[in-house]
């Protein structure tokens, strides 16, 4: 059975909207941001109201915070050609989170892991739980990436993109991905706090699955690209300073202001994503070191694949 929360659904739906609807506002884009590599003595916080959105352990059976979702969305007014757009960004975004999902059964991710806690000696001893965990989401975002661009771009008549002109097409989909992965981990506000866990930083995942779909491109569309490049970089940079926008309105109080009392005002609400610190030169090393937990998993899942344990 796969998987696909709806709460990860409904919150991009609401990102989405919001952000295309700072963009909408024609501002000057005002980067907010701190150094992606600096720690801060300021004590950080989420804006209140962007709480339904970015807020750690959604307890999503509780209907008080299907209520916020909902109030949020709705401050967002209503726009047709906005809501065109939103509704494919969701669809891009279901289907990656599908195809991540799924890459996860058909990699054989569980039986690693059951030969992870077993100590089996296929698995090498380097590769501990929380390794190995890491390796196989980067995996699970690379061959999703790799099949959407198949789904969108190869076979469009078997989807809703049959008339898609490609520079749009690269766009949304850049967009998309952008703002789906600038959703997650927004709590860890510097990149040494990406060397644990099973996601890398959000910069690292997006470009692991740009690099997915310029490789598939390269392979079986040379023709497009130059145009998935241009493009698809275009969306990342347009999404990047949506959040920009969203960042400043935070820090305005647009979205709630911190307790009476509380030492810092606004700017505790800021950075909201790390998702625009694709310049920080410590990304580089990192993401060798993710593309080697990759390469690593995708050779067990092989090994799992034609009987090897």
């Amino acid at each position: 059975m796969i998987l696909v929360p709806i709460g990860a659904i409904a919150r991009i739906q609401a990102l989405a909207r919001r952000l295309l609807w700072h963009l909408s506002q024609d501002e000057p884009t005002v980067a907010v941001t701190a150094s992606a590599l600096d720690e801060s003595d300021t004590p950080w916080d989420l804006a209140p109201d962007l709480a339904p959105i970015f807020g750690e352990g959604h307890a999503q059976e509780d209907t008080r915070y299907w209520e916020a979702l909902k109030a949020f969305n709705m401050r967002t007014p209503p726009d047709d050609w906005r809501d065109i757009l939103v509704s494919e960004f969701i669809w891009i975004s279901f289907l990656h989170l599908f195809l991540h999902e799924l890459v996860h059964i058909a990699a054989h991710h569980d039986r690693l892991l059951a030969l992870a806690r077993t100590k089996d000696p296929l698995i090498p001893q380097h590769l501990n739980l929380s390794r190995l965990r890491r390796g196989m989401e980067v995996q699970a975002d690379v061959v999703a990436a790799e099949n959407l661009a198949r789904f969108l771009v190869l076979d469009p008549a078997a989807n809703h993109q049959t008339s898609e002109a490609p520079e749009a097409l690269f766009h949304k989909v850049s967009f998309a991905l952008s703002a789906l992965f600038g959703m997650y981990d927004i709590h860890r506000k510097t990149v040494y706090e990406y060397d644990a866990g099973s996601y890398p930083h959000p910069i690292i995942r997006y470009e692991f699955v740009d690099e997915a779909f310029q490789t598939v491109m390269r392979d079986a569309r040379p023709d497009l690209v130059n145009i998935a490049q241009e493009h698809g970089m275009n969306g990342f940079v347009q999404c990047a300073h949506a959040f920009s926008a969203l960042e400043l309105h935070c820090m305005l109080g647009m979205y709630g202001r911190p307790s009476p009392g509380a030492q810092y005002g606004t700017e505790r609400y800021v950075p909201i994503t790390t998702l625009k610190y694709s310049e920080a030169p410590a990304l580089r090393p990192r993401m060798i070191q993710d593309n080697r937990l990759f390469l690593e998993v995708a050779d067990l899942s092989l090994q799992i694949a034609f009987g090897r344990n």
